[in-house]
């Protein structure tokens, strides 16, 4: 059976690193990507993570044409449903976590 594939952007810090740090460690194969340097370093991390298995960084700009031009021709869709699979898990823990 294939595993789980997820494309996460915004994932050198903040709320895009906890997603993927969440989807790593729920033994998804990740994509990070971002516009800084910083994504190879949470890359480094996430596959510390429990449960992770291939994370792969992708320095890159998706706010424009080129970028997303390489994202999709170097590593071809997501599998959507599986990344719809690690969100719903994700605002499902954050929703029970409450104030």
């Amino acid at each position: 059976m294939e595993r789980p594939f997820a494309i996460v952007t915004g994932a050198s810090t903040g709320i895009g690193y906890e997603f993927a740090r969440i989807c790593a460690r729920e033994g998804f194969d990740l994509l990070i990507a971002a516009d800084e340097v910083e994504i190879e370093k949470a890359a480094a991390d996430l596959r510390r993570e429990p449960g992770a298995r291939a994370v792969e960084a992708a320095h890159l700009d998706l706010a424009t044409q080129d970028g997303v031009d390489h994202l999709h021709g170097d590593q071809g869709p997501s599998d959507r449903r599986a990344h719809g699979q690690c969100r719903a898990r994700t605002w499902a823990r954050v929703s029970r976590s409450g104030p």
